[in-house]
């Protein structure tokens, strides 16, 4: 599923059905339509990014050489290392201000969490399939967009839909363990 998907269910959440037939079938937008594309685009990016920080990070897997690995050399921004592996087994680290130091020796697995860079319509939406349903996202940028745009009834009617669909995939996929019958 591509980001410009996403963004086209939105505009019939908000009532954009014009804006978004003339979108998918590739036609050319007025001023007016480019510009909602684009506010849509930007309220994707923000919830895209607070879902990430927040409620389920996007984790990354890259093998590294031992000694000082800065995080430059990262294929993203780390924002958390979740853990260093060799051969399966964890490795003690130090994270440093610029870079993570884990013993000299070669294919060092570091799995990390990462802020996702600016997505454009052509990206693909990197929580397909998973937790956070695609109606979840939906919902986070119809109120975004709807801020913007000084719908302030609509965005709180949506925020509240945003978080109750979040809190609604989290309480699902949680473990419960069964309560005990004591006699």
């Amino acid at each position: 599923m591509k980001v410009k998907e996403v963004i086209l269910n939105v505009m019939r959440l908000v009532s954009n059905d014009k804006t978004a037939d003339d979108y998918a079938d590739g036609r050319t937008l007025d001023d007016e339509e480019k510009k909602s594309v684009n506010q849509l685009l930007r309220a994707y990016n923000l919830v895209l990014k607070e879902i990430a920080t927040d409620y389920l990070p996007l984790e990354m897997k890259e093998t590294f050489s031992g000694g000082n690995v800065e995080f430059s050399s990262f294929s993203k921004n780390p924002l958390k290392i979740i853990s260093v592996l060799k051969n399966g087994e964890n490795v003690e680290y130090e994270i440093r201000p610029a870079s993570i130091k884990i013993p000299n020796g070669e294919n060092f697995e570091i799995t990390y969490s990462y802020m996702p860079d600016e997505q454009t319509p052509a990206d693909d939406f990197p929580y397909y399939g998973k937790i956070v349903e695609e109606r979840a996202f939906c919902y986070g940028i119809a109120s975004e967009f709807c801020l913007i745009n000084g719908r302030y009834d609509e965005a709180s009617n949506w925020d509240s839909k945003y978080r109750r669909a979040i809190d609604t995939a989290f309480k699902h996929s949680a473990k419960k363990i069964k309560g005990r019958l004591w006699l």
